[in-house]
């Protein structure tokens, strides 16, 4: 693992981090419904008052057993990646609302999944949205049709099929998408589009539902995965996080985004055996989770 400093830090008192594993979690104080504007950090045996105004935020939505990802960079700007459960609609909507995102910059919907695109279309119909990739696959199901009702009715959103190759810098953010490789998979899971974001000298890797077969095209391709935070593909199933693959992306900080006792068993002990050495963070057990960024450092606080 690359030698990398990280500070972790609660409202109060210095935390105490402990890897998340079958058998670990970390417990972190934090309000995860308003904005935190100073922490206590522990780091090199020290302590100081960080403000987190002008960082960049990446915050994992405790939505349930689904992905919802909401980016508000060092400017101010929100981008998010997928929009949750039905379920979790009205949660969204009201995390939203309380942070005062009338406008989304980009919006990525990673593949036509429910759990990923719940909340799309009150999105879609409630907040301006100016930029929304998606892929090329499509299915029949009636949350789906509701997102394409809500894109016909909106026809000012510059709507973007997401392909390997395409790269967006937006005022020092650079987001390179890395999959889908091919027009055509077998799988819905397999459409999903990875991103890879970088400030700074920090990068994430945000990677839906992807699986193993997109990690190993990746791996051919000789993408540059490194990145200092993963977002564990695939709710932390067995079907993705190859040890190859895991081992190129090097994380110092993984977040598996999941439901509390979900029917799919996620993650699996399989991929939390080889995520042991990284420290994991999981919304079924952490909650909410952000992880703020000032472009050489990391700090991460969670609801739970």
């Amino acid at each position: 693992m690359k030698n990398k400093k990280i500070l972790l830090f609660a409202l109060v008192s210095v935390l105490i981090i402990s890897v998340l594993s079958s058998c670990g979690r970390a417990d972190i104080t934090h309000e995860s419904d308003s904005y935190i504007s100073s922490f206590t950090v522990s780091g090199n045996d020290s302590s100081e008052s960080i403000k987190t105004e002008g960082m960049l935020e990446v915050c994992f939505l405790d939505v349930g057993q689904g992905d919802c990802i909401l980016i508000t960079t060092h400017m101010g700007a929100n981008i998010l990646i997928d929009s949750g459960t039905l379920s979790s609609k009205k949660i969204v909507m009201d995390f939203l609302d309380k942070r005062g995102v009338t406008e989304l910059e980009y919006v990525f919907l990673t593949h036509p999944h429910a759990d990923h695109i719940g909340a799309a279309d009150e999105i879609i119909k409630n907040i301006s949205v100016k930029n929304l990739y998606m892929t090329n696959a499509v299915t029949t199901t009636q949350v789906y049709n509701r997102l394409l009702d809500a894109l016909e009715e909106k026809t000012d959103i510059n709507v973007v099929q997401a392909m390997a190759g395409q790269r967006i810098i937006h005022y020092g953010l650079l987001f390179e998408i890395l999959s889908p490789k091919r027009d055509s998979y077998t799988s819905l899971n397999h459409y999903s589009i990875v991103i890879k974001m970088t400030y700074g000298d920090k990068s994430f890797l945000f990677t839906g539902d992807a699986e193993d077969i997109n990690e190993q095209e990746m791996l051919d391709a000789g993408d540059n995965l490194d990145a200092d935070v993963l977002k564990v593909g695939h709710h932390g199933s067995v079907s993705s996080t190859l040890s190859e693959f895991l081992s190129a992306v090097s994380p110092e900080i993984a977040v598996i985004c999941c439901g509390a006792n979900n029917s799919y068993g996620h993650p699996h002990k399989e991929t939390t055996d080889k995520l042991a050495d990284i420290t994991t963070f999981r919304t079924d057990l952490n909650g909410t989770i952000s992880v703020f960024c000032n472009g050489y450092e990391l700090f991460v606080t969670a609801s739970r």
